[in-house]
């Protein structure tokens, strides 16, 4: 398999974008993207290169707009030279999760900086999994720099494509949007919504909106997404494993498997996601008391705006940096399926080696590449060898270079899916 390169991106990106004009021809977008490219492997006084593109006309965004809700649009006097060395010095200036770098091709047909464009924040939060209503950016080519050789082309708030350690992937691979990693966390959809309906009787509140069927999922979702960004921002290389429900008591000593440097005590602290999960539902479905309709991740995140639901939403991006922090010790951190908080600093013993794996091509691994793990790094191979030996548990890994893997054993072999969404921001 040859590595991916900048024009490889550029020529999915031409296909895949229709006939919109917006993405100009083959030619401009290869030499754009080769120049982030060839940028994104320099430095600024020690710092990491990282920012976004905007590629429009100055004129076509709003004068008089600006963040939380709009671009605020600043024209330069005179347009920059687009090289590499101009954006790596402005990058320091376009804070990439704040704002862009408005970028156009001039009468000559040759790409110029125009000026700045302030975003705000509420993009990224809601892109991590936030309670937020986010400003959507116009449907125009968006390139984002977020490390070294890693870009991401997207039009306006939605990926197209990612170039990432030599690898293309699409939003189809998305493990996030998966069946079967829906059907893995289903036990624990269906514990918290028995707690609301128990909470729902206990109350007599008769008078709840009924919860959308989709609510559990999408908080869920959304948990996971801040969990990928809190990994990303407390370690460099990380591991966490969901073991399931009912070894529970099995997997919180230690075994043959794997050796724990820390344990909680089983009191209900284990189980903060859940209670808060369910804390939520209640809350929602009680601020929509009479409502027939289904209240579901739209009206959420309006109560969550609005300052009703924000102290939940916020303790459940606190739980996602708590569960984070804790990979940046050796070892996994070891999960349930219900998010149950069991230890970390775990250590897995020596297991029968796997030499080949297969990588996901889709969301839900109905194509695949088999692989040799030889030249992959310790952590990998060791959630590898783990995952073969029990079949049942499930990993998440985080490498160095902030590529980020799912590993599980299907059809008689182990797979692993990278996170495309997460990755493609890497906030």
């Amino acid at each position: 398999m040859r590595d991916a390169f900048p024009k490889d991106l550029a020529v999915y990106a031409k296909k895949a974008w229709g006939n919109s004009r917006s993405l100009p021809a083959l030619k401009h977008v290869a030499i754009l993207l080769s120049t982030c490219y060839h940028a994104s492997l320099l430095r600024e006084e020690a710092r990491p290169i990282k920012f976004r593109l905007l590629l429009c006309e100055p004129d076509s965004l709003p004068a008089a707009e600006g963040p939380p809700r709009g671009l605020h649009r600043l024209v330069f006097v005179k347009p920059r030279r687009f090289n590499r060395n101009e954006l790596r010095r402005l990058s320091p200036a376009t804070d990439f999760h704040r704002a862009l770098i408005g970028v156009h091709l001039n009468a000559e047909k040759m790409w110029e900086i125009w000026g700045i464009v302030h975003s705000g924040i509420l993009w990224s939060e809601a892109m991590n999994g936030g309670a937020k209503d986010p400003p959507d950016l116009p449907q125009v080519p968006v390139v984002q720099v977020s490390g070294p050789s890693e870009l991401t082309l997207c039009r306006g708030s939605q990926i197209v494509a990612t170039l990432q350690g030599g690898r293309l992937s699409r939003p189809s691979s998305d493990v996030l949007d998966s069946e079967w990693l829906s059907r893995l966390f289903a036990e624990m959809r269906t514990d918290v919504l028995q707690l609301h309906q128990s909470a729902r009787e206990s109350a007599k509140a008769t008078a709840w909106a009924p919860i959308a069927e989709s609510f559990v999922t999408d908080l869920f979702r959304g948990f996971m997404k801040r969990l990928i960004r809190a990994m990303r921002d407390t370690s460099n290389g990380s591991s966490i494993l969901f073991v399931p429900n009912d070894r529970a008591e099995e997997f919180s000593l230690d075994n043959k498997f794997f050796n724990f440097k820390y344990r909680f005590t089983p009191v209900a602290t284990r189980r903060r996601f859940p209670a808060l999960v369910v804390q939520v539902i209640n809350g929602l479905a009680g601020l929509h008391i009479g409502s027939e309709t289904p209240v579901g991740w739209e009206e959420y995140v309006a109560a969550a705006k609005k300052g009703q639901l924000q102290d939940l939403d916020e303790a459940l991006s606190e739980l996602a940096y708590l569960i984070a922090s804790l990979t940046a010790i050796d070892g996994a951190v070891i999960l349930t399926r219900n998010f149950e908080l069991l230890g970390f600093g775990a250590e897995i013993t020596e297991l029968s080696d796997v030499k080949r794996v297969a990588r996901a091509l889709d969301a839900e691994g109905e194509k695949v590449r088999l692989e040799a793990t030889e030249s992959q790094g310790m952590r990998h191979r060791s959630v590898y060898r783990l995952c073969n030996a029990v079949t049942s548990i499930t990993g998440l890994v985080l490498s160095h270079d902030g590529e980020l893997r799912f590993v599980k054993h299907r059809e008689g072999r182990v797979t692993y899916w990278n996170e495309l969404a997460s990755a493609a921001m890497n906030l």
